[in-house]
């Protein structure tokens, strides 16, 4: 975990090197382990930036006393509102985390900025193409298939067709235009087909973030047939996963809740007929 952490730091100020403090490093470990305890659960998304804001935090308390360097802000992910956009469009607003993992492991493997130039300066493109291939292992098409044109054309076009609304869609309260739109360009097919080539051939997809796709596919059509037994069949309990915000003292489904109730149903039902019969039977001796 130390490893990790140190990574982070160099991210956050890569003129100091890799000599770092033993105290900084400490100082993020420590806030690290207190956040994991105080908050156990986070979304995908929030988890990929928990140790990246336990260093900067840890950074800007010891910059006076260690003499730090000028932190330089390195968020782990590319803006997150134009992903969410891109993947809300076509009813995949679940595959956002992956496709923000992608572009991170991309742009920021091991938590340092790439070094491959054509990356930094084809940012769109390379989203474009992280797009296409997220689309393609959603409709269950390996590589070699995706790239044939009865699955290329009409996917190329609906992606470019996304990007281009994209401006129009997406608003960051707070945040100017010129600000959110920095580096952002239109691109082109020949654009757009030199990133998926580049895609494949670099290996980027050899990795966790491309894998993981399928789990979350499954995980949906689990949840799915959950449902569907919930309304055929007995209640299902819901299942509590470490990357949900769900917490136990809210589950109002769960079996010991469920026969928490029933015990108290069957009291009230038992007091309310008492109380009936008691009502009754007094009512009885004022008539005669």
């Amino acid at each position: 975990m130390s490893k990790q952490v140190e990574l982070a730091l160099v991210s956050l100020m890569p003129t100091y090197g890799s000599d770092l403090p033993t105290t900084l490093v400490e100082s993020a470990s420590s806030l690290l382990a207190q956040s994991r305890h105080l908050a156990s659960t986070l979304k995908s998304e929030e988890e990929i930036a928990r140790l990246y804001a336990c260093a900067h935090i840890a950074c800007n308390r010891l910059k006076i006393t260690l003499d730090l360097p000028t932190i330089e802000p390195r968020p782990p992910i590319p803006p997150r509102p134009v992903i969410r956009h891109l993947c809300a469009e076509p009813g995949h607003k679940k595959l956002a985390p992956s496709m923000l993992a992608g572009m991170e492991s991309i742009l920021l493997p091991g938590g340092r900025k790439t070094k491959d130039e054509w990356a930094l300066e084809n940012a769109t493109a390379l989203c474009a193409a992280v797009i296409f291939f997220v689309a393609m292992r959603v409709r269950d098409v390996d590589q070699d298939e995706a790239i044939q044109p009865e699955n290329y054309v009409p996917t190329r076009t609906e992606i470019l067709g996304q990007l281009n609304r994209a401006r129009q869609g997406v608003t960051v309260k707070g945040l100017e235009p010129d600000a959110l739109w920095e580096g952002w360009v239109d691109i082109t097919d020949d654009e757009f087909d030199a990133a998926v080539s580049r895609v494949r051939e670099n290996g980027w997809l050899e990795a966790d973030w491309y894998d993981g796709i399928a789990d979350i596919i499954g995980m949906n059509l689990q949840q799915n047939d959950n449902v569907t037994e919930y309304e055929e069949g007995p209640l299902q309990v819901q299942q509590q996963r470490a990357d949900t915000m769900f917490q136990e003292k809210y589950d109002y489904l769960s079996e010991s809740r469920r026969a928490e109730y029933a015990t108290w149903k069957t009291t009230i039902l038992g007091r309310i007929s008492a109380l009936s019969a008691s009502i009754e039977a007094g009512g009885g001796d004022d008539t005669q």
